[in-house]
Order: C-alpha cells, then structure tokens, then sequence
C-alpha cells in the first residue's frame, strides 16, 4: 500500500497494551513500520537541536544579530539575546521523551534522555 496518512502520536494505537501492536493502514490494514516512525522523529530532535544551537543572538533593545558570539552584551550595552528559548527547546525534547517513552520507541527516548542529562550537566542548551 502507499497510502500516506497523519499518525497521531499522542495516543497509542488500538490494542496497544498487547505484545506487538502497531498502528494499522486504514486502507490496506498492513501495520506501519514502528522503525520508519521512530526514524523520522529522531531526525524531528536532531533538526530542532541544530537549529537551536545554530540560532542567531540578538540584541535585545535593536534586535539585530551580534557579529560577535562571545560576548554577554550587544555593541549598545543591551542584552542579548536568541530567537529559541532555552524553556522551549527543553520543552520540545520532553515530548518527544514523552511520545518515545509511551510508543516504547528506545533508540528516541534514549537520544533524547541523553541531550537532557547532558543539558543539565554541561548546559548544552545555553540560555
């Protein structure tokens, strides 16, 4: 079948308390690859963990970018500042342990585990 549809990930599939239970085509009733899925959502965290930690910063009264990455203060004595906040970069890896944790998909919830512990240990994730 090539039948492509949306999954919905914040529910179990049906019967998801039974040994190997997948989502199901509604078309041609043939199970999804759990392993595509999980693919697929993994390349979803290292995309968002790139894009966060390749981000601008800002100044936060002119709002340009900073040439200059190392330093605490824009060219005006502002702030600086990202266009991702720290909160919502953790908040996007916390879910997707969360789908990981719920549809049992390992290598996910351990990529994203791994990027949290490492976080709090080093501050990965800056502010």
């Amino acid at each position: 079948c090539t039948e492509s549809r949306d999954v919905n990930l914040c529910f179990a599939p049906p019967g998801h308390d039974e040994v190997g239970t997948h989502w199901i085509c509604e078309d041609c009733g043939a199970p999804y690859n759990t392993n595509v899925i999980a693919e697929r959502l993994l390349d979803v965290l290292n995309r968002k963990v790139v894009r966060y930690q390749l981000q601008d910063i800002r100044c936060s009264k002119t709002n340009r970018i900073s040439p200059r990455s190392l330093v605490a203060l824009s060219d005006c004595a502002a702030p600086l500042k990202t266009d991702i906040s720290r909160s919502s970069i953790e908040s996007d890896i916390q879910l997707l342990l969360d789908l990981a944790h719920l549809h049992e998909l390992d290598t996910l919830h351990q990529t994203a585990s791994d990027i949290l512990r490492s976080n709090q240990k080093s501050r990965l994730l800056c502010k």
